[in-house]
Order: C-alpha cells, then structure tokens, then sequence
C-alpha cells in the first residue's frame, strides 16, 4: 500500500486477515473469536507481584510460579538454586514483608516435582523429532553404494 512501510504492513497483516476472516463466520462463531482475542490480549495485564503469586500458607501455588520455577531450572540451575533466586528476589522487592507471615516460598521438592512433570513432555518432543528426522532422512535418501549416509539433518525445538 503506498505511504506505508513494510514492517507496519507485516504488522497490521494478521490483524486485517483476522478482520476479513471474522466477517466470513455467523455470530456465534465470531463472538466466540473476539472472547478468544480478548483472553489473549496481554497490554492490559498487570505485571506479576511476586509476594501475591506467592500466596500464603495453604493456599495453592500460583501457575506463575510453577512456570517461574521451571524456567529457573531450564537455565540449569539446582531446586536449591531456583529457591534461593526466589527468596532473593523477593527480599530485593519486598524488603519489609517476611517469609512464612507474609509468603511462603515454594521447597525443592516442590521445584523439583515441577521438574518431574516435564520427563514425559520431553521424551515425547525428543521422540517426535527422531521420527521427523527420519522421516525427511528417508524422503532425501542419499545413502551411497557402501551403505554410508552422506545426508544429515538436525531439528531444533523452541
């Protein structure tokens, strides 16, 4: 379109091909849509209090805090490590509140059951790219007369 930059025509891109795709289905449909979009829309969240994600003795742990905990030890640090990343963060942003009164901090074993939850996602991710690994290795056959295979492709996740 003239007057317009190619990276603000990619951006608006999606947006006008969900607005003609809107109109192509009935109400029901395109209700459901705009509740889907509105989910999705992450410019009104507020950001995440640490101390309220916490939450207290009892009560159950926030989701963020199961991701924040995963996340802490994909950069490969121990259950002992990520609790004390925790409590250190929590201290430099709450200098006043006290652990066990106003927040609790999750245990290791409780990091390293997150920890557990992941084993059978990541087999079935590992599983999944050997057989599309073989798949394509068998679409490009390129094996030679002395049985050596010449052809090698890698897949990378995330």
């Amino acid at each position: 379109e003239p007057g317009r930059t190619t990276c603000e025509s990619r951006t608006n891109a999606p947006r006008e091909e969900a607005a003609f795709l809107r109109k192509k289905v009935d109400m029901e449909s395109a209700r459901e849509f705009d509740d889907l979009v509105a989910a999705l829309d992450t410019s009104s969240a507020q950001p995440l209090n640490l101390v309220e994600a916490l939450g207290a003795k009892g009560a159950d742990y926030s989701q963020d805090i199961v991701e924040l905990g995963i996340q802490l030890m994909s950069k490969r640090l121990t259950a002992e490590q990520a609790v004390s990343v925790v409590r250190a963060f929590v201290q430099l942003q709450h200098p006043g509140k006290v652990e066990g009164q106003d927040y609790r901090v999750p245990p290791t074993q409780r990091f390293r059951e997150w920890r557990r939850f992941l084993k059978p996602i990541c087999h079935f991710v590992a599983l999944s790219v050997v057989k599309d690994a073989e798949r394509t290795h068998a679409i490009h056959d390129a094996t030679s007369k002395l049985g050596v295979s010449i052809f090698q492709t890698a897949f990378r996740c995330g």
